[in-house]
């Protein structure tokens, strides 16, 4: 790769990491399972608790807990990273550990639940693992299925990935996987990176693999996670320019971008176009899609898109509000939550909200995505990390009488999605796993 290539893919690949935190092995939106993910409305089947709750059990892990998924039984499965090792463990709803095993791979990704029984992981090996030295920048992804007690189905890999995106899984098994790839013109010193949409069924068999954009010296690119309802798999592509961001290097920034929809045959059957970039998977419900974009320069928008592929509403938040950058939840009855604010289905803004601990007003800046929920009596319930007062904290809002039901720091590394279990339990995660509730009497 040519200097000024390098640079670009180097100091791109930092900046937004940074800035957006969703395109690298390990950061990545909610886990497909029977609780909410980015394959629906971000909405939990589970009711969390209205009186605060107080810490029942943690577990700790060793290294970084990069995802937690829970099944219908409550048990949960936990995708963790060490020191160039890869394990995927399984909790009782106590914390006891059922199993634990070491899996493929040095880096962990993604961990999805399918159909309840099945457990989809994304990890990946780098260079050192690799035989041809030319190759120390490469990873190599890793697509696994497992069952729920550990046992290897089938593992897919994928070589010269730059970034591997996160993973979503239908609910017939189908798995969807973006990533971003190398390639390098005859002659040339310039690697270009192309993204990459996978599709494969239930048994691991590729169905289609398609580049679907590729870079150039000056267009930067960038690319959400997908997402599939019914027969179709939903990305988001973006576009932009480089700007200088020091005398020796520049910055990617994204103004213009495509929201598509490809048959499971990979088949590109239509293209919306918005602005902006939006990391994550779109959010889909009631035969809407929510997609994110914050353009350069420009607000941050929430595009509604109907089925048809039509922009049927936008609703802008004004640049740099705190929050924006976590993907739209959907109420039971249409209601939108989105960068603090909550929304009636027809895009009208009806309040705000801030957490408040102790007195004190955190600025509601997660971590991780999605970091907010909807639990099912309709309770704001989300999880942040705020630098200025040192620490994590879990909030609770009543959605429909604005009331604070709770808020709770919680004084640990936790900086994770949510889960509710059955019986009220939240969960999040950060080299423990914690489990706030109701403790046994």
């Amino acid at each position: 790769m040519g200097e000024m290539g390098l640079k670009k893919a180097v100091l791109c690949s930092i900046l937004f990491v940074l800035v957006m935190g969703s395109l690298v092995p390990g950061v990545g939106a909610a886990a497909n399972s029977v609780y909410p993910s980015d394959n629906g409305p971000r909405q939990s089947s589970y009711a969390a608790p209205l009186a605060k709750p107080e810490l029942k059990w943690a577990v700790p892990f060793t290294g970084e807990i990069k995802q937690v998924v829970i099944d219908s039984a409550g048990i949960l499965y936990v995708l963790s990273e060490g020191v160039r090792v890869v394990k995927l463990t399984s909790l009782r709803a106590s914390g006891e550990i059922l199993w634990s095993k070491e899996i493929k791979g040095v880096e962990a990704n993604t961990l999805n639940l399918s159909n309840d029984k099945f457990l989809i992981v994304s990890s990946s090996l780098d260079g050192r693992e690799l035989t041809d030295s030319s190759r120390l920048n490469d990873r190599t992804a890793i697509v696994s299925k497992y069952t729920i007690a550990g046992e290897l189905l089938w593992e897919n890999t994928y070589e010269y990935v730059m970034r591997l995106g996160n993973i979503t899984v239908g609910d017939d098994g189908y798995v969807a996987l973006a990533l971003s790839y190398f390639t390098q013109a005859s002659g040339s010193k310039r690697y270009t990176e192309n993204v990459k949409l996978i599709g494969m069924n239930a048994s691991g068999e590729t169905k289609f693999n398609n580049t679907m954009v590729s870079d150039t010296e000056t267009v930067p690119v960038n690319f959400s996670a997908p997402l599939i309802v019914k027969d179709n798999v939903y990305l988001s592509i973006s576009k932009g320019f480089m700007r200088p961001y020091s005398s020796r290097a520049m910055m990617a920034e994204f103004t213009d971008a495509q929201f598509l929809k490809i048959s499971k045959q990979g088949v590109l059957l239509s293209s919306t176009k918005y602005k902006g970039i939006n990391p994550y998977a779109p959010v889909y419900y009631n035969n809407n899609f929510y997609v994110s974009g914050e353009p350069y320069g420009g607000d941050n928008n929430l595009y509604i898109i109907n089925t048809a592929g039509k922009i049927t509403k936008t609703i802008s938040v004004e640049a740099g509000h705190i929050g924006n950058q976590i993907p739209a939840s959907i109420s039971k009855d249409g209601h939108i939550v989105f960068a603090q604010h909550v929304y009636s289905p027809a895009g009208k803004l009806l309040w705000s909200f801030q957490p408040t601990v102790k007195g004190k007003v955190y600025r509601f800046y997660p971590y991780s995505v999605p970091g907010l929920i909807l639990d099912s009596s309709q309770n704001i319930v989300f999880s942040g990390y705020d630098s200025l007062y040192g620490g994590a904290y879990i909030s609770s809002i009543n959605m429909k009488t604005k009331k604070i039901n709770w808020s709770l720091p919680i004084n640990t590394d936790a900086r994770s999605p949510i889960i509710i279990g059955k019986d009220g339990t939240i969960y999040v995660w950060g080299n423990k796993v914690y489990a706030y509730g109701k403790k046994a009497s």
